[in-house]
């Protein structure tokens, strides 16, 4: 004899043996693998009574059971899933934020009793004592990536940690972005650096520093001045590799202006001139910006030159030239280039839209809250604009 319910409600047979018998789905494992539970009972009263027991324990159709793994095992697993997916950077991320942060608070919890308060307290207590920092912002959207996993294989009814939401970090400075005249003084210290094309092109397309040092001769059209960015240089473990970029949209198609374009093309003859030099210690690596100087393979062993740039050492001319420049402008982060090449086509009337793709944001509503500020006088040129239509009649 059975008792049939709806799906997800379990059911009540009698055994052979006379004894009753709970049936309930449990959902799938970490192996993908359906899972069930059963409970045996002398009685059918007795059985009823275990599955309302059981049913008080249900969300969204599924039983929650103390079978489920720790917070910590389960993540460890997904984890262990899923690294040879990700970029280098994306799993240095995720094992750092799994092993500072979210182990040390959620560790021992199993997966059916953690709840969206634990998470909320969490994060107000790292508000409270830190303020609202990046990385607790990242391993909050770690843990909401990982349990989305855990409800797809159905081990949780709920994603708890999209349920609550984690307080924006503060921004640390605001954003410095550089005048025209600044502009203008910062590409004239630019000009006379072998690397001064590398700065010209990051301002005038508004790149990121590993966007700058990835771009390879091949991504070029000299002819045309089209640029395709679609990978970017980072230190990876201490080595230097080259990625692709994180979404679809920091994938993009760019026309670079004149003066880049005569830039590149003095910076190739150079770059050729130097290979011609370098002989068998050139390394191939097809990037434009690259090392002339670098330092030895190994102790006694020939110098390589032609590798891809450090952005340690980007960095270190980047201030030289800030502070070389005439007049000397003050110091600012190399992304404040990116922001500068924004600022200035915002003060030229240049739409949103347009900047958004040019900086690859993946959504528009980032380029807005970034530079909603420098609108202002664009807003106030459409309104002039809109007074000399209207006031026709």
């Amino acid at each position: 004899m059975r008792t049939r319910r709806g799906k997800g409600e379990g059911s009540i047979s009698q055994r052979p043996d006379g004894r009753w018998q709970v049936q309930v789905d449990l959902g799938r494992g970490l192996d993908g693998r359906r899972q069930r539970k059963y409970i045996y009972t002398d009685t059918e009263r007795d059985a009823i009574s275990e599955l309302k027991k059981l049913h008080a324990r249900t969300v969204g159709g599924h039983v929650l059971t103390s079978t489920t793994p720790t917070v910590g095992a389960y993540l460890d697993a997904w984890f262990a899933a899923n690294e040879d997916g990700w970029k280098p950077s994306t799993r240095r991320s995720y094992r750092d934020a799994i092993d500072r942060y979210l182990v040390p608070a959620f560790g021992p919890v199993r997966l059916e009793q953690f709840t969206p308060l634990m998470v909320q307290r969490w994060l107000t207590k790292h508000k409270e004592e830190h303020g609202a920092r990046r990385r607790i912002e990242l391993a909050h959207a770690t843990l909401r990536s990982a349990l989305s996993e855990a409800v797809r294989l159905q081990l949780v009814p709920a994603n708890v940690a999209a349920l609550v939401r984690a307080p924006k970090p503060k921004r640390k400075r605001q954003i410095a972005p550089l005048t025209v005249d600044q502009a203008s003084a910062f590409l004239k210290a630019a000009a006379a650096h072998r690397l001064g094309a590398l700065f010209s092109v990051a301002l005038a397309c508004g790149l990121r520093l590993g966007e700058a040092t990835g771009l390879k001769w091949e991504d070029v059209d000299l002819e045309t001045g089209e640029v395709q960015v679609k990978q970017q240089l980072q230190v990876v473990d201490k080595t230097l590799v080259l990625q692709t970029l994180k979404t679809e949209k920091s994938h993009r198609a760019l026309v670079l202006p004149a003066v880049c374009i005569e830039a590149l093309k003095a910076h190739r003859k150079r770059q050729l001139e130097e290979r011609l030099k370098a002989g068998d210690r050139w390394v191939d690596t097809g990037l434009i910006f690259t090392t002339y100087r670098q330092t030895k393979e190994g102790k006694g062993r020939r110098m390589k030159v032609g590798a891809g740039l450090h952005p340690r050492n980007v960095l270190r001319v980047f201030y030289h030239l800030l502070d070389s420049a005439e007049p000397e402008i003050p110091r600012i982060r190399f992304h404040d280039l990116r922001h500068s090449a924004a600022s200035l086509l915002i003060a030229e009337g240049v739409e949103l839209v347009e900047v958004s793709k040019l900086l690859g944001h993946s959504e528009i509503r980032t380029t807005s809250d970034l530079y909603a500020h420098l609108m202002k006088p664009t807003a106030a040129k459409a309104a002039r604009i809109m007074d000399t239509v209207l006031g026709r009649g």
